[in-house]
């Protein structure tokens, strides 16, 4: 009888533990969705990079099909000039995506790219979505909230978290972030340092920064560098429409108090023709100014220090700093570049996720190889010129991008400074931008100097409010 009792406990404790298997069994084809082919979409410049990552989503997700649709460059990839009937053919390929948008069809994933510099070439070609948002808004991408939410492997506080709320509306997830940049200013250390420069006092402000600017670097340097109105606008914390509630930024006092500091720096410079002698990939001039002292101020993206550091630093120890243009609370921002949306009707959204995450994973934001069962996958120019959303990731970027030494000094050594500035910036941003078509508009009508402040605010509100209106 004793020896049934232990049979049947032993039944039990058996059965037990095969529902608990069967139950996890089931949660897991659950989370497993049913459709098997994820379709996406990415810009034909992001081929190699689509190709290597979709060799690793195939190793851990071998019974999901995918299939790639890529939007035409639009220019002669082999001399960078436009062409007629490349961008004929591009245009017809952007018209037939964005009526599969609005008929609920079309690719799954949509991974494509921004550049507010681009978009304010007039030739430079339409992008799939001018205005994210209001994409958003209208209903044409997936809350992936809820997708984010449940992978455990995904940790929320490892990124940089304003990036992501650029990319929200009431608190639903609609753009994933993969890389971003920083507007700021590169500057050389020592000149900087002898001139009294109040970094402090610089930071708290836009208006504080450029008054320092002006105090300390001689006129004909700032006339010399290149800080444009973009840098202006996508260094804010508002973005010129705020979505939802469709606020206009650039009506507030406080666009208006940096755009005067703006306008007093313009004002300044254009009295001093630039030095043409040395301006950026001139690069032996640049060496030889430096040498001598030379502020060698230059308003560009953050993105451009990956090319621009190893020349300044090829003769000697130049030490060289990075600062970001503050917010309006004394924070920095930060611009995505490259990014992900879903198709708000699709039935793949989990293999969506699965595979858009593996861009966001610590591996790939670094720009390392992942190894899967003796494979090894990764392109490693994915993240050429621009920067992790991942914090630790972005935080070594700059450390980790260039050569280990230049003429036999330390990279480490050439670029302490400027590395040290780029390792703290992600405790330093409290903004994320997502620039548009609006954007590049916005910046084009700023830059006129034969109107007031007051006509040109005037008119870039009247034009995005009938922007709203359509």
């Amino acid at each position: 009888m004793k020896r049934k009792k232990t049979y049947l406990r032993f039944i039990l404790i058996l059965a037990v533990c095969l529902a608990f298997a069967v139950g996890g069994f089931f949660f897991y084809k659950v989370a497993t969705p049913r459709e098997t082919e994820l379709v996406i979409c990415a810009t034909a410049s992001k081929k190699s990079t689509v190709s290597a990552f979709l060799g690793y989503y195939h190793k851990l997700y071998p019974r999901v099909k995918t299939t790639v649709q890529y939007i035409p460059e639009g220019y002669n990839t082999k001399t960078g000039l436009p062409s007629a009937d490349l961008e004929a053919k591009r245009a017809a390929a952007l018209q037939t995506l964005r009526v599969e948008l609005m008929a609920g069809k079309g690719p799954d994933v949509f991974l494509c790219e921004l550049d507010v510099y681009e978009l304010m070439d007039s030739d430079f070609l339409q992008p799939l979505f001018p205005d994210l948002m209001k994409s958003a808004e209208a209903g044409a991408f997936a809350d992936m909230s809820q997708y984010i939410q449940r992978d455990k492997e995904f940790h929320s506080e490892d990124y940089i978290l304003p990036l992501f709320a650029a990319g929200q509306l009431e608190g639903k997830q609609y753009v994933i972030p993969l890389t971003c940049t920083v507007p700021g200013i590169t500057v050389m250390a020592q000149p900087l340092a002898k001139s009294g420069f109040n970094e402090t006092k610089a930071a708290q402000d836009f208006t504080s920064f450029w008054a320092e600017l002006t105090r300390c670097v001689p006129p004909e340097e700032l006339a010399n560098g290149y800080i444009d109105t973009a840098t202006l606008l996508l260094s804010t914390k508002q973005p010129a429409i705020t979505y939802p509630q469709h606020e206009i930024f650039l009506e507030t006092p406080a666009f208006k108090e940096r755009y005067a500091a703006y306008a007093q720096y313009s004002e300044t410079v254009r009295a001093f023709p630039k030095n043409t002698s040395v301006r950026m990939g001139d690069y032996p001039e640049e060496i030889a100014a430096a040498e001598n002292g030379a502020f060698m101020l230059n308003g560009w993206y953050g993105s451009m220090l990956q090319m621009e550091l190893p020349y300044l630093a090829a003769a000697k120890e130049l030490e060289s700093r990075f600062l970001p243009i503050p917010t309006e609370d004394g924070g920095a921002a930060a611009v995505v570049e490259n990014y992900a949306v879903v198709r708000a009707n699709s039935k793949n959204k989990q293999n969506a996720w699965n595979f858009i995450r593996l861009f966001l994973s610590e591996s790939a934001q670094r720009n390392e190889q992942v190894e899967v069962d003796g494979h090894y996958y990764l392109e490693n120019s994915w993240m050429r010129n621009t920067y992790p959303v991942h914090k630790a990731a972005f935080a070594n970027s700059l450390a980790e991008s260039g050569p280990s030494a230049i003429n036999g000094i330390p990279t480490a050594t050439l670029f302490g400074k400027i590395v040290q500035d780029w390792a703290s910036l992600p405790q330093r941003i409290t903004a994320g931008k997502l620039p548009t078509v609006s954007d590049a508009k916005i910046c084009t009508m700023l830059r006129d100097d034969k109107k007031t402040q007051e006509q040109i605010l005037t008119e870039i509100t009247e034009a995005l409010r009938l922007y709203l209106s359509e």
